[in-house]
């Protein structure tokens, strides 16, 4: 994370979120907007790992409120898909582009 980089930033960030990435506990902890994820008319690509901690079915839920929200799990992968499946999530993203393009 990028505030992370800037103690004061990393303040911020800590108060606000939490210290887990994937779960707020922070201030916005009871922040949620997904119901205005209809409003988001562009297509919008939601990848996750297989074995990721921001889960496949966390990730699918999104995606289908989403009026052009396409979501795609990758096999094999957990987080860092980029570092641990790089083919697979180009060949997804290429994909994607080729669908809007």
């Amino acid at each position: 994370m990028l505030a992370r980089k800037n103690p004061r930033g990393a303040a911020i960030y800590q108060h606000m979120w939490g210290s887990s990435e994937f779960s707020a506990t922070g201030t916005l902890a009871d922040f949620d907007q997904t119901h205005r994820l209809q409003d988001v008319h562009c297509p919008t690509l939601i990848v996750c790992g297989e074995h990721d901690e921001a889960t496949p079915k966390t990730g699918a839920r999104y995606a289908k409120r989403l009026p052009q929200g396409v979501f795609h799990e990758i096999p094999d992968a957990s987080h860092a898909i980029w570092e641990e499946q790089p083919h697979r999530l180009k060949r997804v993203i290429n994909q994607f582009i080729q669908r809007w393009d």
